[in-house]
């Protein structure tokens, strides 16, 4: 068994929920956390490492508990809820006994040794025993009230490994004396209890540090609890144990497989299966497939083995159905595998392929095939060389693969003359290549246009993508597709349900023939072999060991460079191999040569200075690639998040050409991600005498978009070795190195705090970033957004650290669209989905006004919208008292609809269902306001009676004064005086601390207020969105 320190998750409400609390000489009572996440393991826990591990967490001030019990390892990636069930059960080697009472000779000064001498005379077995004794976080807490508290723990060691349940009986059996006072708290046996070690957080109290050691490793004995004799349930722990000791676990099994055995074997000899065996392993496989990437030899193996459990079950093909199963919901079938005609072909180049086969009039060719496989000078150059069509229009989802393709096929790309002449330009010439999003300009304000006599959709999967996107001009495509004689869509990754169904539609529509070619053979196949490394060190480690081995090497990662998250990857294997030239680009640092001809720029480089690493961000997936006189040796690809999908990720490993050995670390899974794709069917029920209306192109492909979208992040991994064996390229999984994390945890999941701050404090030693940072803002001093003045002026690092972290927020958010739906009308809302139904203005407006019901009766004046109260200057705050029941029909609105919800509400998060103090902060982040919730403190009784005492003083011909005890009619006074104070908070009046404390009962008590500098893009947002034109959505 193991020692694991838990820490909450990145996305957990209460982050200091494993410390104790005492705030202005009170201990405050607070909620453990409830999402956690795996900080690091102990796996030889003996008193020594336990004594280490507490002294490393104190001194790292970490911000973990300890425990016994843990999720499924595979399960560690993620945040995970802290339930019973999510934790695997398992036998204890040690157990912490919690001194939690009261004894006469402890005083507040009485040293650790004077504790443990007085809990051996307590609890005489501990004589003898090896222990680890340390202070309770209480003991650094001086409680005047109850100066003889223990404030001890000690861990005692057992001689074997035993049954939760039995220690559980042996914490019991102990939890009182003999005198019946407390003594042992018996919740330390139970999984999901945290055993609180972090440093305890003092505010406004003074720490108390008592005499002597903190921490006594004591030698001796281990205890027996088979010698205490202390009965348990023999009958429901003994059998089953027995079993499940004598199982024979294959050391190729997951623990997430050894988890799912155990449960199986349990039921099985419990009877639980009789009758229901096949859906039992149904799920169990279907399980064990998704979360082992389909490899479930091993666990069948398992199941197998045991005669009884099998029962004479074929495991084996129901395993291959299910994987059948979740291979076609992860790939969305075989392409082209529904229609009639089907052309597969194998080439490397296309240039190779006899065109003369292929229809050149009439019909919709849908090509999928490889990375280099020359789609574009192979198929679209030589179809216009054989059919000399005057007019044709080639359309691309990104800029970067657009300019250089019509270099390529000599096509006039679309911003040759920059964005004012785009719209002269493309008209005017007959052969344009150009985004889908700018494809309005071929049609004038009656929506008549000029047909072309070819369309050539490259990388047509990311066009149908971005059809989700109200910008992108997936309608005009589709008229122009329809009017043209010749439709080409092209991509190595087409699926059946968006590229398929986009040609499907065009070829029905206008009565082409459909045709897909289907390219066999890809580079992938000629010798490329893929190593999916087991853990995010090795990462590092691999790459380390690449350089050190004298191969070049590129980096492919999801980060950017926001918080200098390459900067540190490159400073950190600069260090190592200081000889070595490496260099980290993203997005906005990449060189222009390096993005428009990659192969000479590289080339030189590497002949005149070396290259020996590079590392760049996802701007180089599409559109680039390196195929000069040198090669990569191998790539290594980084993605620990889910927004970089499996078939991107295979992009990036083909950037270089040459290269074909390829490592890859993938993060998580979603938790949620079944229920996630189950969400995207959910709709309002149709009601009796309603019928469905047909959705209309653009929406029906946004749709088909988002579900698409929800199927590559289910599971990554898997996916990504699909595709890997789909092209023929070998999948090596679990391969790791020796490299541990001692130097480079910094550089692991999440940027180190200490790599953001150091960001910061250079922009703030730099003054001319520092006044250009301050110009985004409104009204700020002349001499702070100067750079020959700022250095002089009276601006503090602290205010200019609050800015960095609101600029960068604001960057990340625009709220224009949902602004714009907000300011309207329930009518304008219907008019606007009649021009684009993709917006889903009726539905998002829906939520919006939901929101507008709850802070409405905090509003002052005229305003009747929170969207109306940001545009009015004078009024700078607003508080908002709700309860879960006020925010019940904004919840009810998510849960039915929250797939659509997400793409339309910028703040929106799943995690919103239940945290709506979170939905708040969120929101009032995306609108660039600062957000206070002020949290419950004390006893809800106590705030009640308090409050009331308070009125009697001040009001006292509102609430009679009364000396009695008891207060009468307290729920009738309570009531009055908590509608007194709702309208306080409507004209914005202050409240006493009693007033305050009472109404943070009451419901969840928020304050929003405005910034005395608001971010320029905010106030520019807000005027474009409410601007009565709505020129934002471009009708014209």
């Amino acid at each position: 068994m193991s020692l694991y320190l838990w820490q909450p998750a990145d996305d957990e409400a209460r982050q200091d929920g494993f410390r104790k609390h005492y705030v202005n000489g009170e201990k405050v009572q607070h909620g453990f956390p409830t999402f956690l996440q795996i900080f690091a393991e102990e796996k030889t826990p003996t008193p020594e490492n336990f004594v280490l591990a507490l002294e490393q967490t104190w001194a790292k001030d970490w911000n973990v508990c300890f425990s016994q019990f843990a999720p499924p390892r595979d399960q560690w990636a993620n945040s995970w809820r802290r339930l019973k069930d999510n934790l695997v059960e398992s036998k204890m080697d040690f157990v912490v006994l919690d001194f939690d009472g009261d004894h006469p000779e402890i005083t507040p000064d009485s040293t650790l040794e004077e504790r443990v001498r007085i809990a051996k005379s307590m609890l005489p077995m501990l004589e003898n025993l090896e222990l680890v004794s340390f202070f309770s976080s209480s003991g650094f807490y001086k409680n005047t009230a109850k100066p003889h508290r223990m404030n001890l723990h000690i861990v005692v060691w057992f001689d074997k490994p035993y049954p939760r349940e039995q220690v559980r009986k042996f914490l019991q059996s102990y939890s009182r004396s003999s005198d019946g006072e407390s003594l042992l708290d018996p919740a330390m046996s139970v999984r999901t209890q945290p055993h609180i070690v972090a440093n305890p957080i003092f505010k406004n109290t003074e720490r108390f540090d008592p005499k002597g050691p903190r921490v006594i490793l004591t030698p001796g004995g281990r205890l027996s609890l088979d010698d205490l004799k202390i009965p348990f349930n023999e009958a429901e722990n003994g059998p089953r144990e027995s079993r499940l000791n004598n199982l024979q676990l294959s050391s190729e099994l997951t623990l997430k497989e050894q988890e799912i055995l155990r449960d199986l074997v349990s039921r099985s000899d419990r009877g639980e299966l009789d009758g229901m065996r096949r859906s039992a392993f149904t799920t169990a496989l279907w399980t064990a497939n998704f979360f082992n990437n389909g490899d479930t030899r091993a666990f069948r193996e398992a199941i197998k083995s045991d005669p009884k459990l099998l029962n004479n079950h074929d495991i084996d093909s129901l395993d291959r159905h299910l994987r059948g199963l979740i291979e076609n919901e992860l790939t969305g079938g075989e392409f082209g595998s529904e229609w009639h005609n089907v052309k597969r072909i194998k080439h490397l180049d296309l240039a190779d392929f006899d065109l003369s086969s292929v229809p050149k009039e009439g019909a919709v060719i849908c090509l999928k095939s490889g990375c280099g496989s020359g789609k574009t000078k192979g198929i679209i150059k030589r179809l216009m060389d054989i059919t000399c069509y005057r007019r044709a229009l080639y359309v691309s989802a990104l800029k970067a693969t657009i300019e250089p393709a019509a270099r390529a096929i000599d096509f006039a790309y679309y911003l040759q003359h920059g964005e004012e002449a785009k719209a002269d330009w493309c008209v005017s010439n007959d052969r344009v290549a150009i985004t889908d999003k700018s494809l309005k300009v071929f049609f004038d304000s009656n929506n008549v246009f000029l047909p072309f006599d070819v369309v050539f959709i490259d990388e047509s999967e990311r066009v149908a993508l971005n059809s989700v996107d109200p910008a992108s001009r997936t309608q005009e495509l589709f008229t122009l597709c329809r009017a043209a004689k010749l439709v080409v869509l092209l991509d190595a990754d087409a699926s059946c349900d968006l590229t398929g169904w986009f040609a499907g539609e065009i070829a029905t529509s206008s009565e082409k023939e459909l045709l897909a070619l289907i390219n066999d053979k890809d580079w992938m196949g000629e010798g490329h072999c893929v190593y999916a490394l087991e853990a995010e060190k090795d990462l590092i480690g691999i790459t380390e060991m690449l350089l050190g081995q004298g191969e070049r090497v590129y980096f492919h990662t999801s980060r950017s460079d926001r918080y200098k998250q390459l900067s540190a990857l490159a400073r950190h294997f600069q260090q190592r191999y200081p000889d070595k030239n490496i260099l980290a680009y993203d997005a906005e640092t990449a060189p222009k040569r390096l993005k428009k001809e990659p192969s000479v720029f590289i080339d030189e480089l590497i002949d005149n200075e070396g290259l020996d690493l590079l590392i760049v961000s996802p701007w180089s997936k599409i559109g680039w690639d390196y195929n000069g006189n040198h090669h990569f040796g191998a790539t290594v690809g980084h993605y620990p998040h889910t927004f970089i999908t499996a078939p991107d990720i295979c992009q990036q490993m083909r950037r270089p050409r040459q290269t074909k050995k390829h490592y890859v670390w993938l993060g998580r899974r979603p938790n949620d991600a079944t229920q996630r794709l189950a969400d995207l069917d959910k709709t309002f029920p149709i009601k009796p005498g309603q019928l469905k209306a047909d959705l209309p192109f653009s929406l029906n492909l946004a749709e088909r978009a988002k579900r698409q979208r929800e199927r590559q992040k289910r599971n990554i991994p898997y996916h990504l070795k699909l595709i890997i064996i789909e092209r023929g390229g070998a999948y090596k999984p679990g391969c790791s190195t020796p490299r541990t994390d001692e130097g480079i945890r910094h550089l692991l999941t999440l940027v180190a705090d200490e790599e953001q701050e150091k960001a910061i404090h250079d922009q703030w030693n730099c003054p001319f970033k520092k006044a250009e940072l301050l110009s985004r803002f409104e009204r700020v001093p002349n001499d702070w957004s100067s750079p020959f003045e700022v250095e002089q002026s009276n601006l503090s690092f602290e205010e200019f650290h609050a800015f960095y972290h609101r600029d960068l927020k604001k960057r990340n958010m625009d709220i224009c669209a949902v602004s714009s739906i907000w300011f309207l009308e329930p009518s304008m809302r219907e008019e606007l989905d009649e021009k684009d139904q993709r917006f889903f203005a009726e539905l998002t407006g829906r939520l919006l006004d939901e929101v507008d019901a709850i802070v409405r009766k905090f509003m002052r004046g005229s305003h009747h919208s929170f969207i109306h109260w940001l545009k009015d200057d004078d009024s700078q705050e607003l508080r908002v008292l709700f309860t879960r029941e006020d925010f019940r029909a904004v919840r009810e609105l998510m849960d039915r609809c929250f797939i659509r919800y997400e793409h339309h509400i910028p703040w929106l998060e799943k995690q919103h269902n239940t945290s709506y103090v979170k939905f708040f902060q969120a929101m009032a982040e995306a609108f660039d306001l600062g957000f206070e919730y002020l949290e419950p403190q004390g006893n809800k009784k106590d705030a009640k009676h308090a409050v009331i005492h308070h009125f009697m003083k001040t009001e006292p011909g509102l609430i009679k004064p009364s000396k009695a005890k008891k207060i009468p009619n307290i729920n009738e006074k309570t009531k009055v005086i908590e509608e007194l104070l709702r309208v306080k908070l409507r004209k914005n009046e202050p409240l006493s601390p009693k007033e305050e404390a009472f109404l943070c009962h009451q419901g969840h008590l928020i304050c929003f207020y405005k910034y005395k500098y608001p971010h320029t893009a905010l106030v520019n947002q807000l005027d474009r969105a409410a601007s009565e034109s709505f020129r934002f959505f471009n009708f014209s």
